[in-house]
Order: structure tokens, then C-alpha cells, then sequence
């Protein structure tokens, strides 16, 4: 019984790190479309930094709302990918 509440305890720990350590690698920024190429749709951030994905059915002017994965370094936003994409409003 006893290796049984240890086993369940270092889950716990395991598991619940793993669930922290994924709020802690994503967050949410708006964007504007800027840009809809024949392949790839650029979405322009609050901030400037202008962020290629793969072609949608967007219209330039467009405003979405894109969560980010960090890739585990926070200081350095170049690395970082699009989890998902949602669209603002109507």
C-alpha cells in the first residue's frame, strides 16, 4: 500500500507540473490580417511583429485573436508558433 500512495503521489507531481508548465508556455495576443498571399496569410500583432501562416479564407483588415506556445523560451518571441487561431467579432 505504501509504494501505491508514493506511485500516485509522484504522478501527481509529474502530471501536475506538466499541466502548469503548459499555461505557463502559452498566451493570447490580437492580430489584424496584413497581408493574404497565395499560400500564406500574414497577421500583424498588437506589437508589430508580423507572423506567416498557412493560407485561410481571411480578408486583409480582419481581426483574430492567436494564442502562442512560447517553445519554452520566454524571452525570445522569434521561436514562438501559432496554437490557434480565432476570429474576433462577426
Amino acid at each position: 500500500m505504501k509504494k501505491f500512495k508514493i506511485l500516485v503521489i509522484v504522478a501527481l507531481v509529474v502530471f501536475g507540473g506538466m499541466v502548469y508548465n503548459e499555461e505557463v508556455n502559452h498566451y493570447k495576443m490580437d492580430a489584424t490580417v496584413y497581408e493574404v498571399g497565395s499560400d500564406h496569410v500574414t497577421f500583424e500583432d498588437v506589437t508589430g511583429n508580423l507572423w506567416d501562416v498557412d493560407k485561410m479564407d481571411v480578408t486583409v483588415g480582419d481581426k483574430y485573436e492567436l494564442t502562442f506556445d512560447t517553445m519554452g523560451t520566454d524571452s525570445e518571441r522569434v521561436d514562438d508558433e501559432i496554437t490557434n487561431i480565432l476570429k474576433i467579432g462577426g
